[in-house]
């Protein structure tokens, strides 16, 4: 999901967003990637059990 589809979903404000996507981040919990068709945007991802970055 993008950062504005987790915000509509979860009705997070953008800096608790980016807060605690960083904390998820920092524990291995998911993952950012750059959107291939616009490299503007990020897709976070969660990472399964065991799966190597």
């Amino acid at each position: 999901m993008t950062h504005k589809e987790l915000r509509e979903e979860t009705g997070l404000g953008p800096r608790t967003l980016r807060f605690a996507l960083s904390k998820l981040k920092n524990s291995d919990v998911v993952v950012e990637r750059i959107r291939l068709e616009d490299a503007r945007q990020k897709v976070v991802h969660i990472r399964r059990l065991g799966e190597l970055l």
